[in-house]
């Protein structure tokens, strides 16, 4: 077909019924040969992102740790999932890239705790511990003497070093827990609901999410641990040999005339008289911008809030099957084609009908079930039902497709039979045209338990969707039957 189309001056635009499945799966098939490129980049951009112009404070191995991090919970959750047998869908490639995003901030939220941890009570601790144990130096004589204080001193300047990362992660403690509390339930939520594919999706989202968490409490931590260790100790972000003071001691006039002009400017800012023209200023200017931002707000959003309101209410409904296959694809072209030139008439839809308790093989039944076929086909309401308009009534939402029992009343007429009868009947019917072998459910007891109605689709577009899926429900709700119409032109059943 695709070699016809490309030597053809004509345009074929073609499908099937497994099409738009194939499409779909294709969707996860063709992220795969993106997904190492995307991979490298996301990491060199979270290198990039953790480091700085000073070698020492940068922290490299901490963005790529991260990524790791979220690699490795990936990689765990798909593979329990799967030792479950759990099922899996190729819209689960999409996954990994959730969850990168939520380990790089939390990863962004820890960096930055760490950055910000206050030094001088370490300082000021590590100059006195230094001190102290070097008086005790002093007053030794002996090695052994010499060696424990040596020791002590040791001891007492890496205890504050320690202490600084345990501020930093007191203070993303809770913001990490939340994060990932809130993101797990809701992909939990989402594991739970109706919609297949969502709910495969979400169950490997939270599972990712909570080994995320384990892995950011322990693998990460360590990891943070011995990269804050390396910045202590003065050593290089990427090979982690001592840096020189060289560098520092360049930079030390700048810094010292920043440091110099930002404290004149701080005592200058602290005499009354300055603090007192500031809030002066400041409540003249906080007046002027609550009352231009208030006459901006009157003013813009009451135009907005109904514009917005208009477009909510024109929203259409539903899920728009061209936007699911892969961009170029021959189901999308073929669906457009198909609107464009031949709305009048589209794909099929299906009712199914339960016939519990009820036999086909009584004339009355059957008649009635044929009647409901007439309905569905013609997209009309029972005339006793007077809660739509005319309008309504008469629009042509479907058409006449295929039934077995409009070719089995044909045959017999209206004919009642026994049970034994009916069924021998049906199964001539079926022999004779196979293709109605797959519109039929029987029970142990050979008696028709389901059946499947098939629909034209007419008036297509999007406009026309919503308005048929309620009629056509309507009409199955208000019958005698049970069941369901599925409509395969919006993702909707």
């Amino acid at each position: 077909m695709a070699a016809y189309r490309v030597n053809s001056s004509s345009a074929v635009f073609w499908t099937s019924s497994k099409s738009l499945a194939a499409e779909m799966e294709r969707n996860g098939t063709l992220l795969i040969p993106w997904m190492p490129w995307t991979a490298l980049v996301l990491l060199a951009f979270c290198m990039v992102a953790c480091s700085s112009k000073d070698v020492v404070r940068s922290q490299p191995w901490i963005g790529f740790f991260a990524m790791l991090n979220a690699s490795m919970s990936t990689v765990a959750a798909v593979a329990l999932l799967l030792y479950l047998r759990y099922p899996f869908l190729p819209l689960v490639f999409i996954m990994p890239f959730l969850v990168v995003s939520i380990g790089t901030d939390n990863m962004f939220l820890m960096l930055k705790s760490w950055r910000l941890a206050s030094e001088p009570n370490m300082e000021q601790s590590m100059s006195s511990a230094t001190e102290n144990d070097s008086q005790r130096l002093r007053r030794s004589h002996s090695l052994c003497d010499s060696s424990a204080a040596s020791a002590g001193v040791e001891e007492h300047v890496k205890a504050p070093r320690g202490f600084r990362f345990v501020d930093a992660l007191t203070e993303t403690a809770a913001s990490l827990f939340i994060t990932s509390l809130t993101d797990g339930l809701s992909f939990s939520i989402g594991s739970v609901s109706d919609f297949y594919a969502v709910r495969v999706f979400c169950t490997y989202c939270a599972m990712a999410i909570l080994f995320m968490f384990l892995f950011q409490v322990t693998f990460f931590n360590a990891v943070m641990v011995l990269c804050c260790r390396r910045e202590i100790a003065g050593r290089h972000s990427l090979f982690c040999y001592r840096v020189s003071q060289e560098a520092k001691e360049l930079d030390m006039p700048r810094s010292f005339m920043t440091t110099t002009l930002g404290e004149s400017l701080a005592r200058l800012v602290s005499t009354i008289p300055a603090k007192v023209v500031i809030v002066a200023i400041y409540f003249l200017y906080l007046t002027a911008s609550i009352n231009y931002a208030l006459g901006i707000v009157r003013s813009r959003f009451s135009a907005h809030l109904p514009f917005v309101g208009w477009l909510l209410a024109a929203l259409p409904l539903g899920l728009d099957l061209k936007l699911l296959a892969p961009t170029g694809s021959y189901v999308a072209e073929e669906l457009r084609a198909e609107e464009r030139l031949f709305d009048d008439y589209g794909t099929f839809c299906f009712a199914v009908v339960h016939l519990q308790n009820r036999s086909l093989a009584q004339s009355t039944e059957r008649r009635k079930l044929l009647a409901l076929y007439k309905q569905l086909s013609r997209g009309v309401l029972s005339p006793s039902n007077t809660r739509l308009s005319c309008k309504t009534f008469c629009s042509a939402f479907a058409s006449e497709g295929e039934f077995w029992l409009d070719e089995f009343e044909k045959l017999y007429q209206g004919k009642s039979f026994k049970e034994r009868d009916f069924s021998s009947a049906l199964m001539t019917l079926a022999a004779s045209k196979p293709k109605f072998k797959s519109d039929l459910r029987f029970n142990t007891q050979g008696q028709v338990e389901a059946t499947k109605m098939l629909l034209r689709i007419r008036s297509l577009g999007a406009a026309n969707d919503k308005p048929r899926t309620e009629l056509l429900r309507k009409i199955m709700r208000e019958s005698e039957f049970s069941g369901f119409v599925y409509d395969t032109s919006r993702e909707s059943g």
